[in-house]
């Protein structure tokens, strides 16, 4: 997941955890610090990667419910904040906005029997309490089985089909893989999102 790809997906969840829209023209923050790990074992591997924005409130205009954000580098973005925020008069200039963005891929095969093919979705969210300072998380999760339907260890391809019969061939290209896995099996992918925001006061107001 690159730094753009991550902050383009943070923007978009902050838009809506917040209620806030972007309103132009604005100059685009800078990309967040972003961490990756990768966890593999035969049969099963985990990519989580974490992203961290943090900017400082430059201006609160409640009556137009505008706020305009400064990062690091001296960049600033006004956002338009909905009426789903009930605590805007709580934001303050100096405040700081702390987005972070976790973007977790998991994927693991079962023997027959071990799991059911489908697909599972799941989504919560969490606001601050009346009268705080806003704050949010957002967290969605799409859990995939689909069978393994072909190897080709030579070409280091696995094929895969869902429920509905559709086909994907992905590359598979650590061989300890091959070790475990077998036509029949089933491969149960986890693709989980969550966004936390969070406004504090710098000050300690």
């Amino acid at each position: 997941m690159t730094p753009h790809r991550t902050f383009v997906i943070a923007a978009v969840w902050l838009a809506v955890a917040t209620g806030c829209a972007m309103t132009g023209p604005t100059n685009q923050p800078e990309a967040p610090a972003v961490a990756s790990v990768t966890k593999t074992a035969p049969g099963s591997v985990e990519q989580t990667s974490v992203a961290s924005v943090t900017a400082i409130v430059e201006k609160v205009d409640v009556a137009a419910r505008k706020v305009t954000l400064r990062t690091a580098d001296g960049r600033k973005t006004t956002l338009t904040v909905g009426p789903e925020v009930k605590n805007l008069p709580q934001v303050e200039r100096g405040d700081e906005v702390i987005v972070n963005y976790l973007e977790s891929v998991a994927i693991e095969v079962k023997k027959p029997g071990e799991g059911t093919m489908g697909t599972a979705a799941g989504e919560d969210v969490e606001t601050a309490k009346l009268g705080e300072k806003p704050a949010g998380v957002a967290a969605r999760t799409v859990q995939i089985t689909a069978r393994i339907v072909a190897i080709d260890r030579e070409a280091e391809e696995v094929t895969l089909e869902n429920e509905a019969g559709d086909r994907v061939t992905i590359d598979v290209r650590n061989p300890e893989h091959y070790a475990v896995i077998a036509v029949g099996d089933l491969v149960e992918i986890t693709h989980t999102e969550a966004m936390a925001i969070s406004v504090e006061s710098v000050s300690g107001r």
